[in-house]
């Protein structure tokens, strides 16, 4: 059992500044303490068609922005779910760098050109373990997104890249919405060159992780969710049993979005962990999202 409480709000001065600060209150850092404390930034909505300056602590741009933070793409499994035999490559987790409370020093800009929108950000790097120093090396961010609209269906598709010291991540991501269908489809595809968890960077070592997910709405607040995702460890090694740290990890989830009360949602999942070459567990998991 793992619970996020976490306190929020947002200060607008006018249509176009506003301050936004977001603490959690139970958790720390989850195991990567650079990146926990509190998230604070202002945002200037100064740029034309709703383009904006963001500068503070916060989450860079990079991919889906996934509420379900155990998604390999995202901290994945952070060593809490019980079902894996392997260890991670490092800190003894399977998945990317933005654990839940990922946040780090930095300013971000965001601007639209056509169906074209593009971020791009400069950060620490080392999120909140030091004071803010303008030399040694820096963190950046960047995402270009293309989306359009068809009679009957909602289209994204976009890039992202993060790159801190030798550490290098790129990744592709997309979405369909079809309008009459009430069904959602959504992937990505993330490579990383190096390994990095907290303020350990592991060099030679590339990872990928992958995430699909198909959302369909039975009726009102229900919703039918199934997804597949993927984390390989050490790319270029064959998964055996006798160096199991470089074994693909492979899980299928099938479970339900259910909001029964405004501003209250439960995720029951069911899950089928694949560990090549062992046999397959399974994991039963709820969710619970509460906000307001």
């Amino acid at each position: 059992r793992r619970v996020l409480f976490r306190s929020y709000g947002t200060f607008r001065l006018s249509s176009r500044m506003s301050f936004f600060v977001k603490q959690d209150v139970v958790n720390g850092t989850y195991g990567n303490g650079p990146y926990g404390g509190t998230e604070v930034y202002a945002l200037l909505r100064i740029l034309p068609k709703g383009g904006y300056i963001k500068g503070g602590t916060f989450l860079p741009d990079y991919g889906w922005k996934l509420d379900d933070h155990t998604a390999y793409t995202r901290s994945g499994d952070l060593g809490f779910l019980p079902g894996s035999n392997l260890p991670a490559v490092q800190s003894g987790r399977h998945g990317l760098i933005f654990l839940p409370n990922y946040k780090d020093i930095g300013g971000e800009i965001g601007a639209f050109a056509g169906a074209l929108f593009v971020t791009a950000g400069l950060f620490k790097g080392t999120g909140n373990l030091a004071p803010i120093d303008p030399s040694g090396d820096k963190a950046y961010a960047a995402k270009i997104e293309y989306g359009t609209q068809f009679p009957q269906l909602n289209l994204r598709l976009g890039f992202s890249g993060y790159g801190f010291r030798s550490f290098k991540m790129g990744g592709i991501y997309a979405g369909i919405g079809a309008l009459d269908s009430n069904l959602t489809i959504l992937g990505e595809l993330d490579w990383t060159h190096n390994y990095f968890s907290g303020t350990l960077l592991t060099e030679n070592v590339k990872t990928m992780a992958a995430y699909l997910e198909a959302d369909y709405r039975i009726f009102g607040g229900v919703w039918l969710v199934g997804a597949f995702d993927a984390f390989d460890p050490l790319q270029g090694i064959a998964d055996d049993d006798i160096s199991p740290s470089t074994n693909t990890l492979r899980r299928y989830t099938l479970g339900a979005e259910v909001f029964p009360l405004a501003f209250l949602e439960v995720r029951p999942q069911l899950r089928l962990l694949h560990e090549q070459p062992y046999d397959s567990d399974i994991q039963l998991l709820t969710q619970f999202h509460v906000w307001f």
